[in-house]
């Protein structure tokens, strides 16, 4: 059996270097939108192919079972995906939080509470629209209670919980495990990715960087304001005393999902009868231009 969702594709398109110093950031929107509205067409017809949308949905199927255990747990959901949205969203910032060198690893709770939220996202090249396979991705985020680890200001210096890295498959899919993130003051509820191309994992477990390493995408995932809202009543979330910044206040979801874009996650309940309380499923397609490097904002974001 099959479990499906509708997907998102979520394409980060960006200028040619000539640019990269010099233009306003109203004009790098503007020239991403150019080129994303030509790249629209081609990728919702890859997307829609049945090879595609076959692997994809026995890929899903796959992680929800191995989660589970028993598949006729989880939520039934339209496995046709007739219809696929294409939706564009610009790149976003790399934000205070980011650290490298983390470990590769399906699974970044480490008994964080919160909660179960698995991830299924495909990584796309926006010029082509062919998967990428081999990618390396980047996942960080904050607890339910809205704190990252790793961070002295944060009370938590040298834990490591709520990031991790996995790579793409031949069809660029990538699946990682965790707890649903909560909030902090001034954002709205989202999770970070970045995309590496070319670094190494060491023999601890961590990836690191190399001279030929570049990082196509940096972004954020945003969700629903009606899974949201049901999170901020659940335990472990509602003892959070900092206000939920809503979607629509939140200046960076605004710029990723303005008419023509969309940065937010398709989710469904995993297991039947249970809703959130039983976890989630949330699905996205990321769209990453090759000739793009962000390696430097990430690495050194106040430079």
């Amino acid at each position: 059996m099959y479990f499906t969702l509708n997907t998102i594709l979520l394409l980060a398109s960006t200028l040619a270097p000539v640019f990269a110093h010099s233009a306003s950031p109203l004009h790098i929107r503007q020239a991403h939108e150019a080129h994303a509205r030509r790249s629209l067409g081609a990728c919702a017809s890859n997307l829609r192919a049945r090879d595609t949308l076959s692997h994809r949905a026995a890929r899903r199927s796959e992680l929800v079972g191995k989660h589970l255990g028993k598949r006729d747990h989880v939520e039934k959901v339209d496995a046709s995906e007739a219809s696929v949205d294409c939706l564009l969203t610009p790149e976003s910032i790399v934000g205070p939080y980011y650290l490298p060198r983390e470990l590769v690893r399906p699974d970044i709770r480490e008994g964080q509470p919160g909660v179960e939220l698995l991830l299924d996202f495909k990584i796309v090249d926006v010029n082509t629209c062919q998967p990428l396979k081999d990618v390396m991705v980047d996942f960080w985020h904050a607890n339910s209670t809205g704190v990252y680890s790793g961070f002295q200001v944060e009370g938590t210096e040298g834990q490591g919980w709520g990031r991790g890295l996995q790579p793409t498959d031949e069809h660029g899919i990538v699946h990682m495990t965790t707890m649903f993130p909560g909030w902090y003051e001034g954002r709205a509820t989202h999770i970070h990715i970045a995309t590496h191309h070319g670094g190494r994992v060491l023999e601890n477990g961590t990836y690191a960087s190399t001279g030929n390493e570049t990082v196509s995408h940096v972004g954020q995932v945003y969700f629903d304001e009606a899974t949201l809202g049901r999170i901020d009543n659940m335990e472990f979330y509602k003892d959070n005393q900092k206000v939920r910044q809503r979607n629509e206040d939140d200046q960076w979801f605004m710029e990723g999902n303005s008419t023509k874009y969309d940065a937010v996650a398709k989710t469904t309940t995993l297991r039947k009868g249970k809703g959130i309380e039983g976890g989630l499923l949330a699905c996205i397609t990321v769209g990453v231009d090759l000739k793009h490097n962000r390696k430097k904002e990430l690495y050194n974001p106040a430079s």
